[in-house]
């Protein structure tokens, strides 16, 4: 789907409205000079990570995934830690 996007959608392109237009009828702020340039720091780098997130939105989205999952993490510890015994550090 191109084009404008439909007048019920104006005046919503705060937050998540921005990323369903976005999705929805190809209306981002992409730029493919900023990628590139992004890849090559990428590659340029000694230490390159595993994965690069690319654009503000999959990066905050990312974040708030992995926060999600770390709050869930941290409410289950006590059950996580319960399936196996302690093993006591070693003796220096």
């Amino acid at each position: 789907m191109s084009g404008p996007p439909p007048p019920s959608a104006r005046g919503y392109r705060e937050g998540a409205g921005e990323g369903l237009l976005c999705f929805r009828f190809g209306h981002c702020a992409r730029t493919p000079e900023l990628a590139a340039a992004a890849l090559l720091q990428l590659v340029d780098s000694d230490e390159p990570p595993l994965r690069l997130l690319l654009g503000s939105m999959v990066y905050d989205l990312a974040f708030d995934i992995a926060r999600g999952r770390m709050d869930t993490w941290a409410a289950w510890e006590d059950v996580s830690r319960a399936a196996e015994r302690a093993i006591s550090p070693p003796v220096a």
